[in-house]
């Protein structure tokens, strides 16, 4: 199972991603699933130089994603997926890609029609559904902001957000 986490992260490719996490885990190669960035190559190039040296990064529109997730997946190296939100990464549990997957969730910030749960997830209820959807299609489903920090498990984050909204 070459791509070790799959993650939540509005910001995507950045220093807590590839530092914290890509070395922690040995990560040899990113994959951005995101379809304006896809389509982006200033954008690539952006999130790209923030990959270290001697790992690579792939840009997949959603569609692209479905085709090659599992090439990806068979590689003999270590990877990491991302999304910038909850709606595309249930839409890769819809399409069975996900069911001995782990998922983290690991930084979505303050916006409007958010809530926030932990420092540092804040979920409206769209995402908070999406969230739902997850933890059932997904093999684990976390948050987490770095590795070494303590994880609290989809099942409390979804409580915790219950509470948070009332």
């Amino acid at each position: 199972m070459p791509i070790v986490l799959y993650r939540i992260d509005e910001r995507l490719l950045h220093g807590q991603v590839v530092v914290g996490w890509g070395r922690r885990l040995g990560i040899r190669f990113y994959v951005v699933i995101d379809d304006q960035i896809a389509e982006s190559t200033w954008e690539q190039e952006l999130y790209g130089s923030a990959v270290p040296e001697g790992a690579e990064a792939f840009f997949l529109a959603f569609a692209e994603a479905l085709d090659r997730l599992a090439e990806l997946d068979a590689r003999p190296d270590l990877g990491m997926a991302l999304t910038a939100g909850t709606s595309t990464m249930r839409r890769l549990g819809e399409a069975g890609l996900l069911a001995e997957k782990e998922v983290n969730v690991g930084g979505l910030h303050a916006a409007p029609g958010r809530e926030r749960v932990l420092d540092y997830v804040f979920l409206s209820r769209d995402e908070t559904e999406d969230l739902r959807v997850l933890a059932e299609l997904a093999g684990s489903l976390s948050a987490r902001d770095l590795p070494g920090s303590k994880g609290v498990s989809g099942r409390t984050l979804l409580r915790t957000r219950e509470r948070a909204g009332r």
